[in-house]
């Protein structure tokens, strides 16, 4: 077994697979003489492999690689798995400082939705300018039209600068929560 964070090997051990692999329950009663359960016969088996917890490790990605050799020095099984460590911190949530992100993320969308907004808004102003009146009925209106702007986009569309602004601030908001790797965290 290797585990590796980023290039750096960060734990290292060779063990016995016999040592680790359980047959399906009930586990039959082990012979003095044979203190694993090897030979297993074909069909269903389970092991377990475990590796030093260190709380620097939490929320840090790390691959271990689980390798089977067979009596004759031939690899038989080849695993890697990724995990990322969570340290609880309530019994409430096992997610610990992991719903940090989660929560970053909910935010970062609704601030780029705030600030496309305020773009539409802004964009589609002399729009609604264009009316001039002095009575109550004629500034109902003229806000009318710039919220139908603002929410079809017609101005914003007409603007480049202003395009290009919002379509890179999707593009970053998006991507943030594509790849975000945590579940969503109640």
């Amino acid at each position: 077994m290797d585990t590796t964070t980023l290039t750096i090997t960060t734990y290292s051990n060779g063990f016995y697979l016999c040592d680790l692999i359980r047959p399906p329950s009930p586990l039959p009663s082990l012979t003095p003489s044979n203190a694993t359960y090897c030979p297993i016969s074909v069909g269903p088996y389970a092991f377990t492999v475990s590796m030093p917890f260190d709380s620097r490790s939490v929320l840090t990605t790390m691959n271990t690689q689980l390798r089977a050799l067979d009596t004759n020095e031939q690899e038989i099984l080849c695993l890697t798995v990724a995990t990322t460590p969570l340290q609880p911190v309530t019994l409430c949530s096992p997610y610990g400082s992991a719903r940090i992100i989660f929560w970053a993320t909910i935010g970062l969308a609704i601030a780029y939705w705030l600030i496309v907004g305020i773009a539409r808004i802004i964009a589609a102003w002399g729009r609604g300018l264009s009316r001039p009146g002095p009575s109550i009925w004629h500034r109902v209106q003229s806000a009318g039209f710039i919220v139908a702007s603002a929410i079809s986009g017609e101005r914003l569309a007409t603007s480049p600068a202003l395009l290009r602004f919002c379509m890179s601030l999707f593009s970053i908001v998006m991507c943030s929560l594509i790849f975000a790797r945590f579940p969503i965290i109640a």
